[in-house]
């Protein structure tokens, strides 16, 4: 019988950071590898800044290749459905992006927490529109300028991670 001191045992812990999914149009702003959309590239680029302040964790293809100034070679899709099976929240603004959809309908059916920030000016099918009702999230209706709604988006990331 061992009465001596109690073995220390060492436990490893991980801390998985959340991580964001940002899903928005690409092709339709590029020509010649050059993105042509100023406001929705400032728009990004400050969303993406204001997700890096909740998670280093931040997939974003934009940003990823560098606003199509350096396209990835033989790109694969599953790539990006990779990222999104490790998503915790899904930011889309799918404006009449067929890829956005795409990443929208993969996010729902894995039942991820999708923010759908949607231009009150366009018509979007109910099958984004109702999004909310078969997952968690919700709409965020704008009307032209998006970098009025940063704040909204800001006040829901700090729900996500408290």
């Amino acid at each position: 019988m061992n009465l001596g001191k109690p073995k220390q045992q060492l436990v490893n812990i991980v801390v998985m950071e959340k991580k964001i999914f940002i899903s928005c149009p690409f092709n339709k702003f590029l020509k010649n590898n050059t993105f042509v959309d100023k406001p929705f590239r400032e728009f990004t680029e400050e969303l993406y800044e204001v997700c890096l302040q909740y998670t280093p964790n931040v997939f974003f293809a934009l940003k990823r290749e560098d606003y199509g100034a350096k396209p990835m070679p033989n790109y694969s899709c599953l790539r990006d459905f990779e990222e999104m099976k490790n998503a915790d929240i899904v930011l889309a603004i799918p404006d009449d992006s067929m890829g956005s959809a795409v990443e929208i309908g993969w996010a729902s059916a894995m039942r991820k927490n999708i923010v759908l920030i949607l231009n009150m000016g366009q018509d979007y099918s109910p099958l984004i529109t109702n999004i909310p009702k078969i997952t968690a999230g919700e709409i965020i209706w704008y009307k032209k300028d998006l970098l009025s709604i940063l704040p909204i988006i800001r006040n829901k990331l700090s729900i996500v991670f408290k």
